[in-house]
């Protein structure tokens, strides 16, 4: 194959990790967020507040796994 034939496939991989980093810092964002959110209704002590707490940091857990799932998808396409 040409070098011609491989910058195509070369410029479609780069969108396509363009797509994960956008959506890598979008929920980066997210996890900021509800960090933040964490730490003020820990602040509160209440039992409100704690069971608020475990439903944010179950919705944490979730952005974080996902985080990895896009860093995984995002390696395999620049491993090629």
């Amino acid at each position: 194959m040409t070098l011609e034939g491989q910058q195509p496939a070369a410029a479609e991989e780069q969108v396509g990790v363009d797509a994960i980093d956008e959506q890598i810092e979008a929920l980066q964002e997210k996890v900021r967020e509800l960090t933040k959110q964490i730490m003020k209704l820990r602040a509160k002590n209440d039992e409100a507040s704690i069971e608020q707490v475990k439903a944010l940091e179950s919705q944490l857990a979730q952005l974080n796994a996902q985080l990895m799932e896009l860093t995984s998808q995002k390696l395999k396409m620049i491993e090629g």
